[in-house]
């Protein structure tokens, strides 16, 4: 298995770190929601679900099918779905402004990643392919640019001391060097370097971090369009570690937005149905309002995106990092593995040395 896949856990959390730490506040960026606006885009949702969750509290509840209440039925579902709309609007708000207060107990933006990119390493994989696209690139022909000069080194060795362990050990040498100097020069030196050549000075830096603002727009672009987006950042807060506060916090807001409706009336609604049916009619509301939140909530992802605008946020703020914060953006994927890769190399190295001692030169 690649080392980005049997990485991901360890380089998604790394990834998402460094942009909590250095790049944005995840609450900051949730206060750029305007409830009222919200407000809007949740109606639009509720209006596809209010109709069968007022048809449910009116029959279970409000209408009694052995009098003459029934005969009112349609006016009665109409009054109610009348005074739920009036209330939306504030239910809307107060639960937006509760949910950006509370943001860390609702939401774990690091959970949702590294969750997303192990159970999809694949993904991982094609983030860290865009982003370091022609780092990898780099490696690969450098292979055979380091091979082709070391190359006339080994050739001139083999001429005048032909011995059998000569291009076996040179190519272990070729191929450690090549790996090692290619990884060296994607992210060494980290600050910039100048060398003054008289006439010109020629600048001397990782090839990744003169990259810094390309790979931060590469990188803000792959991440927020596979991860960052509304439905995973609302799926993670209905279905993720944190759910079960998510829908406490909810539920809040649906008591209250139940006793705004029922209001002044609250005194005969108890007297009618009695205090017991009132706090059952609670628990109904919250238990249809959840079943319908997620379909609710979709009406509101092209806002939420829109407002958050992560990608350009993202993309600006990395591509204003320190050289030493941007490079743990790709270099922890090779950081650890280095020696491998590097071994790797020698090891191709030795063996093509032995095919051109035992093919090609048949010792």
């Amino acid at each position: 298995q690649g080392i980005v896949p049997t990485k991901a856990g360890k380089m998604a959390m790394m990834s998402v770190r460094l942009m909590t730490e250095k790049v944005f506040n995840v609450k900051e960026i949730f206060l750029r929601i305007d409830p009222s606006k919200a407000a809007i885009h949740m109606k639009a949702g509720f209006s596809q679900s209010v109709g069968h969750i007022v048809d449910e509290i009116s029959d279970g509840y409000m209408i009694s099918k052995d009098t003459k209440w029934k005969i009112t039925e349609s006016v009665i579902k109409a009054q109610v779905k009348e005074w739920v709309f009036e209330a939306l609007p504030s239910f809307t708000e107060a639960f937006m402004s509760d949910l950006v207060d509370n943001l860390d107990d609702v939401f774990d933006l690091e959970d949702m990643c590294v969750t997303e990119m192990v159970k999809n390493k694949m993904l991982l994989n094609a983030i860290f392919l865009d982003v370091g696209r022609k780092e990898l690139i780099f490696i690969r022909n450098s292979g055979f640019y380091f091979g082709f000069a070391l190359g006339f080194i080994q050739l001139l060795i083999w001429y005048f001391y032909p011995t059998g362990w000569v291009l076996p050990a040179f190519g272990f040498v070729v191929g450690y060097a090549t790996n090692f100097l290619a990884l060296k020069m994607i992210f060494k030196p980290v600050e910039p370097y100048y060398v003054d050549l008289g006439c010109y000075k020629l600048k001397l830096q990782g090839l990744f971090l003169q990259r810094q603002k390309q790979a931060s727009y590469s990188f803000a672009r792959k991440i927020v369009g596979t991860v960052m987006h509304s439905e995973k950042i609302w799926h993670a807060m209905l279905h993720g570690p944190k759910a079960k506060k998510f829908r406490k916090l909810l539920n809040k807001h649906l008591d209250g937005f139940t006793d705004s409706i029922i209001g002044n009336y609250k005194p005969v609604v108890n007297l009618y149905l009695g205090e017991d049916k009132v706090d059952e009619m609670k628990v109904m509301v919250r238990q249809l309002a959840n079943e319908d939140i997620e379909t609710t909530i979709s009406f509101m992802h092209e806002y939420t995106d829109d407002a958050l605008d992560l990608e350009r946020e993202i993309a600006t703020k990395m591509s204003e990092l320190s050289f030493t914060d941007f490079e743990q953006v790709l270099h922890p994927v090779f950081e650890e593995d280095e020696f491998k890769l590097i071994i790797v190399g020698a090891i191709l190295g030795a063996l093509v040395g032995l095919f051109q001692l035992f093919v090609i030169f048949g010792v």
